[in-house]
């Protein structure tokens, strides 16, 4: 079996397809997706509905890659969707990657609520992944601590995730920022841009950082994005 996918038009094309017909994949997935097409990410984590993990499982399995798998629950809480197996088994849970000892390693993590093994396995800054636990703990006001840790605006477009509250595409991804101005998780945002352009989606990569720059009125005041 292949280590890698097969192909990275293909790959990326199919799971645009999926992602397009699939509203319930989250688009926040998209940026690691693009990440993992270039080699710059071993893991890749999904938590969907039921129905859909026979897609993904197929998806994956076409391009050679390792998977592991739970069913779990979630809870919302704020804007933020927490699983966990006490919640319920109406989750699947899916992981893929390049290696089986990663993908049973990460599914265990995420199974049982361990983010600091989970974000290492997922390649996140270890800036982030500390600061997570403090998002996670309330994360009815993690932007409010986000405004308050960066200081004054305007901020670095390419650590904010606040377009997925609107189902938009951001570089960031998954990944929760320590601060929008965090260097580690601006690279991040950096390389993400730097993939799709590579990969030849120059159209989404420039609807991305569009998106990315838009001003939101919050209660914690406007919050303003520059490149």
């Amino acid at each position: 079996m292949s280590t890698a996918p097969t192909s990275h038009s293909s790959f990326l094309f199919e799971f645009l397809r999926l992602l397009a017909s699939e509203r319930q994949i989250p688009a926040a997935t998209l940026a690691d997706v693009v990440l993992f097409a270039v080699s710059e990410k071993d893991t890749l984590r999904f938590a969907v509905p039921l129905s859909l993990r026979d897609r993904l499982d197929a998806w994956a399995s076409e391009h050679g890659l390792r998977a592991a798998s739970a069913r779990v629950g979630g809870r919302r809480v704020g804007d933020w969707t927490v699983l966990s197996p006490d919640a319920g088994d109406d989750i699947a849970l899916v992981v893929y990657g390049r290696a089986q000892e990663d993908v049973e390693r990460l599914c265990s993590a995420e199974v049982a609520g361990d983010p600091a093994v989970a974000g290492r396995l997922l390649g996140y800054p270890a800036c982030c992944i500390a600061a997570y636990e403090q998002h996670a703990s309330n994360p009815t006001t993690w932007v409010e601590r986000m405004v308050a840790k960066s200081g004054p605006g305007p901020y670095p477009c390419w650590a904010n995730r606040l377009p997925l509250q609107r189902g938009a595409i951001t570089f960031i991804g998954e990944l929760y920022p320590c601060s929008f101005r965090c260097t580690a998780a601006v690279a991040h945002g950096r390389r993400v841009y730097a993939a799709m352009r590579q990969l030849g989606l120059e159209s989404l990569a420039q609807q991305t950082l569009e998106q990315s720059l838009y001003p939101v009125d919050h209660a914690a005041g406007r919050i303003e994005f520059t490149a």
